[in-house]
């Protein structure tokens, strides 16, 4: 009840930042908390720039990233708005090519930083 809870506070000030946007995905992962540092910096300065260009097209309303080093697992979050989900997959598919040109090795990088146990991962979609 306390993770929905919570989730629920979130989605709701998220939807605030843009009143056209209407969906919200999150992208839930457990990551070595020692490895926090690495991956902040790596979407701080090779994701983050991509993720805004699409911002600025108009793909994406925003995005973020929810952190914590304490309660669950799910220590590492990020969260994507936009206004519908056809947008939101031309925006992010755009900036993960975008990335894989850049950074060939980006995704390898950091699973190996944040996957420790097996592929542990979870989307959700909220409308």
């Amino acid at each position: 009840m306390k993770k929905f809870s919570f989730i629920f506070l979130l989605l709701c000030i998220i939807c605030g930042i843009n009143a056209k946007a209407q969906i919200t995905v999150f992208s839930q992962n457990k990551c070595n908390f020692d490895k926090l540092p690495v991956i902040l910096k790596m979407w701080k300065e090779e994701l983050a720039p991509m993720l805004n260009e699409q911002v600025d097209a108009g793909k994406l309303a925003s995005w973020g990233i929810l952190t914590h080093s304490w309660g669950d697992e799910w220590n590492f979050n990020v969260y994507y708005v936009a206004e519908n989900i056809s947008e939101f997959q031309s925006g992010f598919n755009e900036a993960v090519k975008n990335y894989r040109e850049k950074f060939p090795d980006g995704f390898k990088r950091m699973s190996e930083a944040c996957f420790f146990i097996k592929f542990t991962h979870l989307n959700v979609l909220w409308f």
